[in-house]
């Protein structure tokens, strides 16, 4: 009876920071846009993008946030398992949208109260039924391959660059970043609950390289084809790759998969709606289009670049 109360106890907690993170992840993405915004073009999708930015007292307060909420993202996934952690996130996207809508000045429709509804549902469902909390570790080749497959399609981006990669490609290629980086965090999680925090070095390396890529493609998907077009399923590929690899890399077994799958459907599709939002949208495609600089070529000639 104590073992099951605590397990609950931490499950609670753990979806409370996870909605703190996502609130800290995407609630910065606000300011974060309008300092962009004022970055000129020539440094879209160079490092002198970062240079410029990190001159802009409130781009920085910004990004702290972010960290901050990595930090409750990986402190969540030591309590709770990635099946209810990495959807958790999305709630995320509700103060994305009360902040966007306040920003723009835009009256949020009754569909899109409709999906904050629907994601309070979903992720209460999820939690309801998510698997136990668990700390095996996956076989190193097992992190090796998963890696690889997720690093390929940003990798083939920049390689061929963003206007032969289309939208498709760039939101693959954004989307596996992104997944990357949450599977890292879970590993990192794992790591610092075991008490090895060497151990955590190469899995930093790993989210460092999920974040970078995933962010930079995401961005230069946004210049190329809109926020309406590319946030949606980018946001369902960000979720959806590391909840169906929780079972295989770390034994999260799912008892009721049908409800497990139910939830998770909710999320994506509320989030889906969120992210289509007029606000939210509107501000994403602004933040994601700097000042265009004189003789600059147009986004879609961009290639990605490190």
């Amino acid at each position: 009876m104590v073992s099951r109360m605590s397990a609950t106890t931490d499950v609670v907690i753990g979806v409370i920071a996870a909605a703190c993170a996502g609130a800290c992840i995407d609630g910065a993405v606000a300011f974060q846009a309008e300092e962009a915004e004022q970055v000129s073009g020539e440094h879209s999708l160079r490092p002198s993008l970062f240079l410029e930015l990190f001159r802009r007292p409130r781009w920085l307060a910004a990004t702290g946030a972010q960290i901050l909420g990595a930090g409750l993202q990986v402190f969540a996934l030591t309590l709770a398992p990635l099946t209810l952690v990495q959807p958790t996130l999305a709630m995320g996207l509700i103060v994305l949208l009360m902040i966007s809508s306040v920003k723009m000045h835009h009256n949020v429709a009754p569909v899109t109260w409709a999906a904050v509804g629907a994601i309070i549902v979903g992720v209460t469902l999820l939690a309801l039924v998510a698997p136990a909390h668990t700390t095996i570790e996956p076989e190193t080749w097992e992190i090796m391959l998963v890696t690889v497959v997720l690093i390929a399609p940003m990798v083939v981006v920049q390689v061929v660059g963003a206007a032969r990669a289309g939208a498709l490609g760039l939101i693959v290629g954004a989307g596996c970043g992104i997944s990357l980086a949450a599977i890292a965090a879970k590993l990192i999680s794992d790591e610092l609950v075991g008490g090895t925090v060497v151990h955590t070095l190469p899995y930093l390396a790993m989210a460092g390289i999920g974040v970078y890529g995933g962010q930079l493609i995401d961005m230069t998907a946004l210049q190329s084809f809109g926020a309406t077009r590319i946030g949606p399923p980018i946001f369902a590929l960000e979720i959806a790759i590391p909840v169906a690899l929780a079972p295989l890399l770390f034994n999260e077994h799912w008892d009721q998969p049908f409800l497990v799958v139910l939830g998770l459907l909710i999320v994506l599709a509320a989030g889906w709606t969120i992210s289509r939002a007029e606000a939210v949208a509107q501000l994403e495609d602004e933040g994601a289009a700097p000042a265009p600089a004189t003789g600059s070529t147009d986004a879609t000639q961009h290639d990605i670049r490190g």
